[in-house]
């Protein structure tokens, strides 16, 4: 467990792999990004990322599909063994159900994470999910910018399977794909157990998810304050209202200046203000913190803990990668620092328009496997 907390994301708490070197070549490499038959050149580079293992749901499956049943049990133990000490405790074949268990709930609790900073993996088979509920193969990932609970980082998702609502949906049918493999060598006598095991997935997925955006609103979790966040969604799906700055804003300045409507310069709620249903919710969140015996301060304190002003957003991706095609490596530089503090207000990001609406280019941007 050491192990995983040290490469939990330091900054957004989101369990991830981390890059430990990036190497970067003079040579070129011939790329079709898009798969249209239009390859250009592009310098090769090479990302060390690091994880305390890098063992996926895919792995245990090709070992079930080769019925090679003696080294499924093996890595089985392993994993147990090695990162799952209340399965490892089972007796025989009973810690593979209760293996299955468990990444179920560290997959719930990862993908809850995602949600709650907008990220969308893009390409979520059972391949690129760890066993340990870690982010690995950062591919066409993205993060939302206007709210769109049909977000397709991918461009090659022709029909959404991975889409940013659904990935909950996605991480649920991929512990099902596991306990396929391990049935192998799960006793017969538990084999109904699998509906259990995704009860459990879905209470972990909607307890973290429920903790995770009641402290986005500044809140202690509840229904309540789930049903708030919930009802904000629709709010800044209606008014194209960015995810990112919606909740930081939020946060920035007092609940009275809200409900005032002073919203001046707070770009990310000055679509949200004309929205039909905006003043009754924020009655609503008064009445929350009212319920719940917060101050106002105590709301600000908690959000600013909990929404980033700046993310890894497409269009700052992009700016870098072309500046670092050139040879200028500054902005890269920049963009890693500027991340590597996501909650606190930086001159240097500020200036280069980090925390801006995002420009009228940024949307047309598309991102593959091959990007």
């Amino acid at each position: 467990m050491a192990e995983l907390i040290s490469l939990e994301n330091a900054q957004t708490g989101v369990p991830t792999s981390r890059a430990g070197a990036l190497v970067v070549s003079d040579d070129t490499l011939l790329r079709d990004p898009f798969y249209d038959g239009r390859p250009r050149r592009e310098r090769a580079a090479v990302l060390l990322r690091l994880a305390p293992c890098w063992f996926r749901f895919g792995s245990l499956q090709m070992l079930a599909a080769d019925g090679d049943e003696a080294t499924l049990r093996l890595l089985a133990d392993f994993v147990c063994e090695r990162y799952y000490p209340e399965a490892a405790a089972r007796d025989g074949g009973r810690r593979y159900s209760r293996l299955v268990e468990d990444v179920g709930r560290r997959t719930a609790r990862l993908i809850a994470a995602w949600e709650s900073v907008g990220f969308t993996h893009g390409v979520m088979n059972t391949d690129n999910m760890s066993l340990l509920g870690l982010t690995i193969d950062y591919g066409p990932f993205g993060f939302l910018d206007r709210y769109d609970p049909n977000f397709i980082s991918n461009s090659s998702d022709s029909y959404g399977v991975y889409r940013f609502a659904h990935q909950a949906r996605v991480g649920q049918w991929n512990i099902c794909r596991l306990w396929e493999a391990l049935m192998p060598v799960i006793p017969e006598e538990e084999h109904g157990h699998i509906e259990r095991i995704l009860q459990v997935y879905v209470h972990e997925y909607e307890t973290h998810r429920a903790e995770l955006l009641s402290r986005k609103l500044g809140l202690n979790r509840s229904t309540s304050a789930v049903k708030l966040a919930d009802r904000l969604f629709e709010l800044m799906l209606a008014a194209r209202a960015d995810f990112t700055m919606t909740f930081r804003q939020l946060g920035d300045v007092s609940l009275e200046t809200l409900e005032a409507g002073r919203v001046e310069g707070l770009w990310a709620l000055q679509s949200l203000t004309a929205a039909d249903g905006w003043s009754d919710w924020l009655t609503d969140l008064r009445a929350e913190m009212d319920r719940q015996g917060l101050f106002d301060t105590q709301r600000r304190s908690t959000a600013a803990g909990a929404n980033p002003r700046y993310i890894l957003r497409n269009w700052l991706a992009h700016e870098a990668a072309e500046a670092a095609e050139r040879g200028e490596f500054e902005p890269l530089r920049q963009l890693h620092t500027v991340l590597s503090r996501p909650f606190t207000e930086q001159p240097a990001a500020e200036e280069a328009g980090y925390a801006k609406p995002p420009p009228d280019w940024a949307c047309t941007l598309r991102v593959s496997c091959s990007s």
